[in-house]
């Protein structure tokens, strides 16, 4: 579990997996250079507990990928599950996980998000959907095929074989190691290099709050697009079916839509911060053309007109929301 500024929700995170009926089990906490009291409160379980372990990092990562590797690096046993700390789990999370792994020979497991408010209620929206076959088990490339352009199957609080995640996670690129969304890209890479995936019904609680990062005003907010091209680069090297790079397009440049609209709609960025997004924004719609993405329906296809359209309509958007947002005052 990777923890940054999480004092609000860890003791929860911690309690949910406290409370598992499947007992044996090590939780490893890195504690990103939080600014609050996380650590302290992470501290108290360890003081109670002696499966319970804190790394404090010496330096601010910027992302997810560095803890979270440090507390793999750090695990002792043969399977890591991931665990975001403002998130929790049914009671019998671990042991649904780890009985479907073991029947099923698979290398990883996977099971279900169940997306929930800031105070934790469910809202009634899960993925995967009611549809889906828990009993399937599928190649590491056909799974990863639902995670491309759109978001069919959930991978938070996945359980691998520790081997297996440690050579995938914590050998990639460094140039992608302060991404905001780099676990978007990290799953996709490990499941794409594994032999069989297996899911079970199994219930991760993920918590929607207006500091999760898409919901950020700053830079980070907009490094989703530099996480959408490694993917989108990552599936050229990987896949050739015009299905998933149809999605691929529609997804960045939705993203890049977006992104333009509320680097118009937040006009609080200083002169250098500015410039970052800018710079940014302009790499990624530059990329949308060497790939020549296609544009589906009338928003897009007028937007990607050209760097111009883009902006201007990017910026009659914004205005109109901001419009409706002093007119509800």
């Amino acid at each position: 579990m990777p923890a940054y500024n999480a004092a609000e929700y860890i003791a929860t995170a911690i309690e949910s997996i406290i409370s598992q009926t499947f007992k044996d089990w090590e939780l490893i906490i890195a504690d990103d250079c939080s600014a609050d009291n996380t650590a302290e409160i992470i501290e108290s379980y360890c003081n109670k507990h002696n499966n319970i372990r804190l790394i404090k990092r010496a330096q601010n990562s910027g992302g997810a990928r560095l803890p979270r590797r440090d507390a793999a690096l750090a695990a002792q046993a043969g399977l890591i599950m991931t665990f975001d700390a403002d998130d929790f789990l049914d009671k019998d999370y671990i042991e649904k996980m780890y009985n479907r792994k073991m029947a099923t020979g698979s290398n990883i497991t996977l099971g279900a998000l169940h997306l929930c408010n800031k105070e934790g209620e469910y809202n009634g929206i899960s993925i995967p959907g009611d549809k889906f076959d828990y009993n399937a088990v599928q190649t590491g490339k056909e799974a990863t095929k639902l995670l491309l352009g759109e978001v069919a199957i959930s991978v938070s609080g996945l359980l691998a074989d520790k081997e297996l995640y440690i050579k995938n996670i914590t050998t990639k690129d460094k140039k992608h190691d302060k991404l905001s969304f780099v676990d978007e890209i990290d799953q996709r890479t490990l499941l794409a290099n594994c032999d069989k995936v297996s899911f079970v019904n199994a219930g991760y609680y993920y918590r929607q709050h207006e500091s999760s990062l898409m919901h950020l005003k700053d830079a980070k907010r907009y490094n989703i697009l530099k996480t959408l091209e490694a993917i989108y680069n990552f599936a050229k090297e990987n896949y050739q079916d015009n299905q998933v790079f149809k999605k691929l397009d529609n997804e960045f440049l939705t993203n890049l839509m977006y992104c333009y609209r509320d680097y118009y709609y937040y006009k609080h960025y200083k002169d250098n911060e500015a410039r970052e997004i800018s710079l940014m924004l302009n790499e990624a719609y530059r990329f949308s053309k060497r790939e020549k993405m296609k544009p589906a329906g009338i928003k897009q296809k007028a937007c990607m007109i050209s760097g111009l359209s883009l902006n201007i309509i990017s910026y009659i958007y914004a205005t109109i929301l901001r419009i409706k947002k002093s007119n509800k005052k």
